[in-house]
């Protein structure tokens, strides 16, 4: 794959004449004066937000459980398990910033004795390191309605009393958070501790003539404060036709929305209790799937963008709470990576995002500084043409990582372009079918792209080998 920033008098034939249009669209349909629009917002709790969202705040930031004692802690208190359960978790951190936020640790102990099921929390609410002088937290009596998960894997679910996280200690005037923790406990016997911030925001908000409900609150990351650019922020409509948005990073403080013929941004206090709406004010350029030189009649794309601050659609009109598929479109101007984007190429369908895993750990964005490799900028039409030699991560194993026989080797790989940092999600190609009328019409048909894998013992001997799917 390769993205590329052309300028207007390297375009094709037909280039000019597009982004002449869509630059007049800027100059006269996207930057007319709107008033702000405030909201004051109200306190609820997370549990009570509108039926649909309520997966979402309730989900939690989680925290896998281990046998084994943290290091850093000098005291824990007796438990009455000889298995108990131990932790941490850092709150109001970055989700690709390693070692950041405020860390704590806890324990959960079995207080009837082995076996007999975990129902207590030692939680390091003061931070000096000693969990015996901190009060155990027992499971709540009732839990709010909502508050359960419904999985049928799990063993043991239990909601504890209230934490009171204070996530600016020594701040004036800086109110804790009452945080509920959830133990989960797999029939594997994998467990993870969820926290759940149990308070949201709610209030009502008119935009370009529209009226929508919002919501403001936390789900799997819990940042203290309500004005972080993750910090959910849901719009939902009052008119079921109205703009009502469910593309990849539409559900955050930071996504820029465009709705009617104006793009808006949003922004809250630290409270929560005011949210604005504004016009964007800024520059716009455009973003383009190209063919890179190949005979390709037709090129689509459609999805959604990310930059450190801003989260923004990537297409036409709305469907669905999904944007259209276009050849191009107008996107702020900014450095960006891909969300979710799936691109129509020719008779293949392709679908790309950021790529999340680093090499030998999977799921680990901090380990690695993230890339914003495609950059918009005023004026130039930047072309991704997927013309980039890819190529294929291990996420597992880790390097140097050893095996005694008899052990089992997981591996897990993924198709990146390396240069974007970009990861290749799936291929699929058209064929024709039928539907359930008899009527002719085309499907997409996922087509394979798993390797071939050989794997190799120290001295070259070739141990195994096999098609690996991706992962």
């Amino acid at each position: 794959m390769k993205g590329k920033a052309i300028c207007p008098r390297f375009l094709t034939a037909n280039g000019p004449v597009l982004l002449c249009f869509l630059l007049l669209v800027v100059g006269l349909g996207c930057k007319h004066k709107t008033k702000d629009g405030v909201s004051r917002l109200r306190k609820i709790s997370a549990f009570k937000v509108d039926r649909a969202l309520l997966p979402q705040f309730v989900r939690g930031q989680l925290s896998t459980c281990d046998e084994q004692p943290e290091s850093e802690v000098r005291t824990y208190p007796a438990f009455k398990s000889d298995k108990p359960l131990y932790g941490a978790i850092r709150f109001g951190g970055g989700y690709d910033q390693e070692d950041s936020g405020i860390l704590y640790h806890f324990a959960v102990d079995e207080s009837r004795g082995t076996g007999k099921g975990y129902d207590r929390l030692y939680f390091d609410l003061d931070r000096d390191l000693d969990l015996a002088n901190d009060e155990p937290r027992a499971p709540l009596k009732r839990p709010p309605k909502g508050a359960t998960l419904q999985n049928s894997q799990l063993k043991q679910q239990t909601c504890f009393n209230y934490l009171p996280v204070d996530f600016e200690p020594g701040s004036a005037g800086q109110r804790p958070l009452d945080i509920m923790p959830r133990l989960m406990i797999y029939g594997s016997g994998h467990a993870n501790l969820s926290f759940v911030a149990t308070e949201a925001r709610k209030g009502r908000i008119r935009i370009s003539g529209q009226r929508y409900d919002v919501f403001l609150g936390h789900n799997y990351m819990v940042g203290g404060q309500f004005d972080r650019p993750l910090t959910p922020l849901h719009l939902i409509a009052e008119d079921a036709s109205s703009y009502s948005p469910s593309w990849w990073g539409s559900d955050r403080l930071m996504a820029i929305h465009k709705i009617g013929q104006t793009h808006y941004r949003f922004s809250a206090t630290p409270s929560g209790d005011k949210l604005t709406v504004r016009p964007y004010d800024g520059d716009f350029g455009i973003f383009e799937i190209g063919a890179g030189g190949r005979d390709i009649q037709k090129t689509n794309v459609r999805g959604s963008l990310s930059s450190r601050d801003a989260a923004v659609a990537v297409g036409g009109k709305l469907k669905d709470g999904w944007p259209q598929p276009v050849q191009s479109c107008l996107i702020p101007v900014g450095d960006y990576l891909p969300r979710s984007l799936e691109i129509e190429y020719g008779p293949l369908r392709i679908s790309i995002s950021e790529n999340y895993h680093s090499d030998g750990k999977p799921l680990d964005m901090a380990a690695r500084p993230r890339v914003y490799s495609i950059n918009i900028r005023k004026n130039d039409a930047y072309i991704l043409d997927l013309s980039n030699e890819p190529e294929v991560m291990f996420a597992l194993p880790t390097l140097n990582h050893r095996v005694k026989l008899g052990q089992e080797l997981t591996v897990k790989a993924v198709l990146t372009d390396p240069e974007l940092d970009i990861m290749i999600r799936d291929l699929r190609v058209m064929i024709d079918g039928y539907d359930s009328n008899g009527r002719r019409r085309p499907y997409p048909k996922l087509q394979s792209l798993d390797p071939q894998v050989v794997i190799t013992g120290a001295d070259g001997e070739k141990l195994a080998d096999g098609v690996m799917p991706f992962g």
